[in-house]
């Protein structure tokens, strides 16, 4: 007896998976990870950590910077977090968020925990005041578009009743529009950057009530942090990807096709 070759649907399907994995390969590539990939999961919940710590609390909260290049007027797109587990503070800018003044090469983000410039007349601060500083290299204070909704995040300690997120003006605490987000974090939409803190009403707890030593076992879900675009990144480069990814689609299409016909050729001569 003749040995049979491989059933159609057998090299049809060695074909597919031929092509797909030179796709992986020529997008991996095209636009290399960095970095990878971050998925939602489980994360060890750090306990808060304050710049004055009294007796029992966590001390050394960190702090963030980053540097965004100008290129061309065009501003990438900001995510810069403190190291904490949740971060204890966030800022995040979609691109081109910031009013720059002609001659910027240069948008400079800073996230650092200082002392309080002042206490609110009701209630009290919970937590750190977290200064946000958003400058050109000059050093020259930066705006952010209303449409480009900048958001600050801050992150309450535990067991924080009710607080909202304020701004500190230069003479007084200013509430913003502050919305609650998961694990005793908190959310504005600012435009202004500057001092920012968590007020929460009544008197301040005595320290062993917010005292939370770290537990390996308490987890909770969070969603990935985004990542700065690298300001080398360009629209040209995605294009390209793509226009790629479909000649290979096109490609694969035609083996399908001209498999096709050599099974109906095959027939046909028998």
């Amino acid at each position: 007896m003749t040995p049979r070759g491989p059933r159609p649907d057998r090299r049809l399907a060695t074909i597919a998976a031929g092509v797909g994995l030179v796709i992986a390969a020529l997008a991996q590539w095209w636009t290399p990870l960095s970095h990878p990939p971050l998925y939602d999961g489980v994360v060890v919940v750090d306990p808060y950590r304050y710049l004055a710590p009294a007796a029992g609390q966590p001390g050394h909260p960190g702090a963030a910077t980053a540097t965004l290049r100008i290129s061309r007027g065009h501003v990438p797109l900001a995510a810069v977090s403190t190291p904490e587990s949740p971060p204890q503070a966030q800022i995040f800018a979609p691109d081109d968020a910031f009013v720059v003044p002609g001659g910027s090469t240069d948008v400079r983000i800073s996230i650092v925990p200082v002392p309080p410039p002042g206490q609110p007349p009701v209630g009290h601060i919970a937590g750190n005041v977290y200064r946000v500083s958003v400058t050109n290299q000059a050093g020259v204070a930066l705006r952010a578009l209303a449409k480009a909704q900048v958001s600050i995040i801050l992150r309450a300690p535990a067991g924080t009743k009710d607080p909202r997120l304020d701004r500190w003006t230069g003479t007084a605490w200013e509430a913003t529009h502050s919305s609650s987000e998961t694990q005793s974090m908190y959310l504005a939409i600012v435009t202004e950057f500057g001092d920012f803190a968590m007020i929460a009403a009544g008197p301040a707890p005595s320290p062993s009530a917010l005292a939370t030593p770290a537990s390996p076992g308490v987890v909770a879900t969070a969603a990935p942090t985004p990542s700065p675009v690298p300001s080398s990144a360009s629209g040209s480069d995605a294009s390209s990807a793509t226009i790629v990814v479909a000649v290979l689609v096109v490609a694969l299409a035609v083996l399908v096709l001209w498999h096709r016909r050599s099974i109906r050729a095959g027939s046909t001569r028998r």
